[in-house]
């Protein structure tokens, strides 16, 4: 999109449970990833109209690593590869 000039981006997160979807969530929103994951498992168990497992997997597929893998299977872009060696540079 030409109008956001924010830079921010989804990724997914290195710092990871299973796929890191939510964690790259929370990062997105600067919030903490565990309240992310309890209100995504609060939602998929006891919400009938929430199919979450459904749409985590999706997620975890379209959403691309935060680590400098694409999951398109293209080559990652030069930005993808700076944002992944400056977070590894942070850990």
């Amino acid at each position: 999109m030409e109008g956001d000039k924010s830079g921010k981006k989804l990724y997914r997160s290195s710092n990871k449970m299973i796929s890191g979807v939510c964690a790259g969530i929370a990062e997105y929103f600067s919030i903490d990833p565990t309240i992310v994951r309890i209100i995504w498992a609060f939602l998929s168990l006891f919400s009938a109209g929430f199919p979450g497992i459904l749409l985590y997997i999706i997620c975890a597929i379209v959403i691309p690593s935060h680590d400098g893998k694409n999951t398109s299977g293209s080559e990652p872009t030069d930005e993808e590869l700076r944002n992944a060696k400056d977070a590894k540079i942070e850990d």
